[in-house]
């Protein structure tokens, strides 16, 4: 999924979801629960300490962390 996609599925625009990824800002529980939802999984995911992850929960944090790589490379290369 690209930052793109994401930004639109969350109703996000892509330069608050850089900010995001920067630390420059901190995401309300809202913008949480949108994310959430454009990636189709449960909100308590972003919370958990728990390191028991079903498959599909590793699989999923897999795909952050790559969005999350992706949508660093674009901010450095703006």
């Amino acid at each position: 999924m690209s930052q793109l996609e994401l930004s639109l599925l969350a109703n996000l625009s892509q330069s608050f979801l850089a900010c995001l990824e920067t630390g420059k800002k901190q995401p309300s529980v809202m913008t949480l629960l949108r994310i959430a939802n454009a990636l189709n999984v449960n909100p308590s995911l972003f919370f958990s300490e728990d390191e028991n992850f079903s498959r599909e929960e590793i699989k999923k944090i897999d795909e952050i962390a790559e969005i999350k790589d992706r949508i660093i490379e674009f901010v450095r290369n703006l």
